[in-house]
């Protein structure tokens, strides 16, 4: 299974600068929330254009997302382990 990640900064399923998903209507949430989700907006508006971001993504996607999974290498274990090549089947 492969998944497509958009790289560009603002995309078709993106909403405008109103917040609006086209012509109907935009985001309605708790007041509250409201500069929290966009403090979380504007960090991911810089991340995903941020190659060292794409790709770890990417990498996620690669080793975590989607069947069959694959073998990943428990790295830091490994290296508690002395040394050993662990490898963890998800």
């Amino acid at each position: 299974m492969s998944v497509e990640y958009t790289e560009t900064p603002h995309g078709e399923h993106d909403p405008d600068g109103r917040g609006y998903y086209g012509p109907y209507g935009g985001r309605f949430m708790p007041e509250a929330l409201i500069g929290v989700v966009d403090e979380v907006a504007a960090e991911y508006d810089k991340a995903r254009t941020d190659p060292d971001f794409i790709a770890e993504f990417r990498r996620l996607l690669r080793d975590y997302a989607g069947r069959p999974s694959l073998l990943t290498e428990a790295k830091r274990f490994g290296e508690h382990a002395g040394g050993a090549r662990i490898f963890l089947k998800r």
